[in-house]
């Protein structure tokens, strides 16, 4: 997880702050689809690493969290992009939109880096858990798990899951939005 976890941040940042050398229609196509690439497995990716360290009793409030970011950073980004765009416009002979494109790849990239020295994949190797936490936590997630054989499911037996296509027009509709 933090390997994956750092790569996606990175090469997410990385695309995203190349946007300012966009010049054609062709190269914005080509950068889109890469950001889309790059960023397409942070999500999931969160996700499935949240459950190492939460019980399913408290996966929802987890998550929550996570995707409260989004509309929180839609939110305080707005006015920041905003504010970037006119006050750096023609500063270091750069447009303004060209130093929004910096200020949204940059902290990405840092925190990327940053993520491979900080980001513990499982509880048991976290340094920063007492031996007492590690125990306790260990068995919450045990106990999710004690008796439920593991699921597996077929690509065609998820895509044709009612609830799962519900889910996919739902949030295509949220990122149309």
């Amino acid at each position: 997880a933090r390997r994956t976890l750092s790569r996606i941040m990175i090469l997410w940042g990385l695309t995203s702050a190349s946007m300012m050398f966009v010049t054609s229609a062709n190269a914005f196509y080509v950068i889109r689809f890469l950001l889309g690439v790059f960023e397409a497995g942070f999500a999931p990716g969160l996700i499935f690493y949240l459950t190492y360290w939460y019980p399913q009793n408290r996966m929802a409030r987890a998550i929550t969290v996570i995707m409260l970011c989004g509309p929180i950073g839609g939110i305080f980004g707005a006015p920041l992009s905003t504010g970037t765009m006119m006050l750096l416009d023609t500063v270091g002979g750069l447009h303004g939109w060209q130093w929004m494109f910096i200020a949204e790849g940059l902290p990405s990239v840092l925190l990327g880096v940053f993520g491979l020295f900080w980001i513990t994949d499982r509880p048991a190797e976290a340094k920063w858990l007492s031996d007492t936490d590690k125990r306790l936590l260990a068995a919450e997630l045990k106990h999710d798990t004690a008796g439920n054989e593991p699921r597996h499911h077929s690509f065609r037996q998820v895509v044709s899951d009612p609830r799962v296509l519900l889910l996919g027009v739902s949030y295509f509709c949220i990122i149309c939005g």
